[in-house]
């Protein structure tokens, strides 16, 4: 069991310059998300992840929590694609009846409908959970969707896209003059991931340490400011942050990932960042990243506490500190 990719704020994706996000609980479910990503009038046509770490795929869940306001027919909401593409895979989306999900692929140009649900989940009520599953993408595909755990569609077919011969990023839909949706929580995983969540852990607290300039108020906003930031000009400083605690209840902790922003200055004596955490006393800050004069999301995934070398328990990741490293 692994899981591939995980995010859901605007760090998370490229070309996001001019997405919405919201705070508002209403459009998210709080204690797990701290925002939801608004696709609305004036939104470009697509948002773009980095590549699974893991590389290709042609089998995959995803998972994403929706709240519409308003919806538009023919609107992609979230799906799966070739990075080398800004807008092209296989998606989820709204059919010709706003209130009905469809299965649709888009080569950039033509957006086809595969299949339409029978029936009208796609309604304004509550934050739906949609979980689309991919079996052997090609001509012969099997592609399942569930909205809050119900089979709403199955389809076997050709599901190819010009161009693409495998899958390897998430990639956000599109808008119109009269749509605006709530994204959160968005999961890609090899296993069934109708019991999924993602909660997003933020920092929170001055860590035990800090070398940097800066502290844990100049990477907490919730809309990406690149003119707040923490920063170092010494290869080997560390800096750690306290971040936020997960919900109460009881959860098994597939993976954890740690997303920064980052960029260096032409002039920079380090020339990338070490990612880690900080966990019963041990920092680990051996995942390094190169970094150059413009800003890019650097991600770690750790599906065990490296650390221990264990499955993260629920209390190791209530008391992770966030850990970044200057590095040659």
């Amino acid at each position: 069991m692994a899981i591939l990719w995980c995010g859901g704020e605007d760090i998370d994706f490229k070309a996001l310059s001019i997405y919405g996000t919201s705070t508002s609980s209403s459009n998210m479910r709080s204690g797990y998300a701290r925002l939801s990503l608004n696709i609305q009038t004036g939104a470009p046509q697509f948002g773009v992840s980095n590549p699974f770490p893991s590389g290709n795929v042609l089998s995959a869940w995803l998972s994403f929590r929706i709240k519409v306001a308003m919806m538009d027919a023919n609107i992609r909401l979230c799906g799966l694609g070739s990075s080398s593409y800004t807008s092209r895979g296989i998606f989820v989306a709204s059919s010709s009846t706003t209130t009905k999900l469809a299965l649709k692929k888009y080569d950039g140009t033509t957006l086809t409908e595969l299949a339409a649900e029978a029936g009208t989940s796609l309604t304004k009520t509550g934050i739906h959970k949609i979980d689309m599953q991919i079996i052997d993408y090609g001509d012969s595909a099997t592609v399942n969707v569930y909205c809050n755990g119900n089979l709403v569609i199955t389809y076997t077919g050709d599901i190819t896209v010009s161009g693409i011969s495998s899958l390897d990023c998430v990639q956000l839909g599109n808008s119109s003059p009269v749509t605006s949706y709530y994204l959160s929580e968005i999961i890609v995983s090899d296993t069934d991931s109708r019991n999924m969540s993602l909660v997003t852990n933020y920092p929170s607290a001055a860590g035990d340490s800090n070398s940097w300039t800066g502290g844990y108020t100049d990477i907490d906003e919730t809309t990406i400011n690149d003119a707040d930031v923490v920063y170092d000009n010494t290869v080997g400083h560390q800096a750690l942050f306290g971040l936020s605690d997960l919900p109460a209840g009881s959860f098994s902790v597939l993976a954890v990932k740690e997303a920064i922003r980052a960029c260096k200055s032409s002039d920079s004596t380090p020339t990338s960042i070490n990612l880690g955490v900080k966990s019963g006393g041990t920092v680990n800050v051996n995942d390094n990243h190169s970094l150059s004069t413009s800003w890019e999301t650097k991600e770690r995934y750790m599906s065990t506490n490296p650390v221990t070398g264990n499955p993260f328990t629920t209390s190791e990741v209530d008391s992770l500190q966030l850990a970044l490293e200057a590095a040659a």
